[in-house]
């Protein structure tokens, strides 16, 4: 009976850290992923506007940093 403990206690061990992991891989409703959250942002403006508004985003950065 002693020589059958170290296995049992490791394959509780194991059973413990397994139904643990499983747990925390099920997501809450109402939370997505990025990638399923970008797909909405990606249409909002087209590629000319998003460059004019990087370069305005940029020139504003630069003005305001030379301002004390």
């Amino acid at each position: 009976m002693l020589h059958l403990m170290p296995k049992l206690a490791a394959f509780v061990l194991l059973m413990g850290v397994g139904l643990n992991l499983l747990g925390c891989s099920e997501r809450p409703h109402g939370d997505a992923t990025f990638k399923e959250v970008s797909k909405g942002f990606k249409k909002e403006l087209t590629k000319e506007q998003r460059e004019a508004a990087i370069k305005q985003l940029q020139t504003e950065t630069a003005g305001g940093a030379s301002k004390p």
